[in-house]
């Protein structure tokens, strides 16, 4: 008899990347202080409007000093470069964070850093017969480059580091490793 629980279980929910913090929360951080900032002033024009304190209100200055404005060329200048910062703005609120993991082969909802594969690429390729040294040197989500140095035939050497790179991290994601062999003299 099959276990009923076992076929009403839902399916697995859509694999989704491991995300950066947006660039929403830089530019909040920084309207955070801002209004704080703003709060200062607030309290210091109450202290002062009250008599709590000895100075003047500096909302009060700032307004007189902008009094007689008109629509002259560097206030528009500045209403456009306003605008265009609330756009940047609004604009950074509704992108996403950077993906930082790739998503392994396969149904388990694994992920790796573009880093941990590319040390592990550099491992593998280390441990292959004929290399000297190896070292991962270009790291990018679609592709990473191992440089490998040897003092033998550097066909046989690749061909080495290339079947130890496809059997351990080849395997994990998609990302096309590459091999770049350099013979130094013995």
């Amino acid at each position: 008899m099959s276990d009923p629980t076992v076929a009403a279980r839902p399916a697995s929910p859509p694999r989704t990347p491991p995300r950066a913090r947006p660039a929403a929360v830089t530019t909040s951080a920084v309207l955070a202080l801002v209004l704080i900032a703003l709060g200062v002033v607030s309290v210091h024009d109450l202290a002062a409007s009250q008599g709590w304190s000895s100075g003047s209100s500096w909302t009060r200055s700032v307004l007189d000093s902008v009094e007689g404005l008109t629509a002259s060329v560097l206030v528009v200048a500045v209403a456009v470069v306003l605008v265009l910062l609330g756009l940047v703005v609004l604009l950074t609120a509704f992108r996403p964070g950077r993906r930082t993991h790739l998503p392994t082969q396969g149904d388990a909802d694994l992920w790796v850093s573009a880093g941990a594969l590319a040390a592990l690429a550099g491992a593998s390729a280390d441990r292959a017969p004929g290399v000297i040294s190896a070292e991962a040197t270009r790291i990018r989500p679609r592709s990473i480059t191992v440089d490998v140095v040897t003092h033998q035939d550097p066909g046989t050497v690749e061909a080495a580091a290339r079947a130890a790179v496809d059997t351990s991290p080849g395997d994990l994601a998609k990302t096309r490793i590459d091999i770049r062999i350099k013979e130094v003299p013995r």
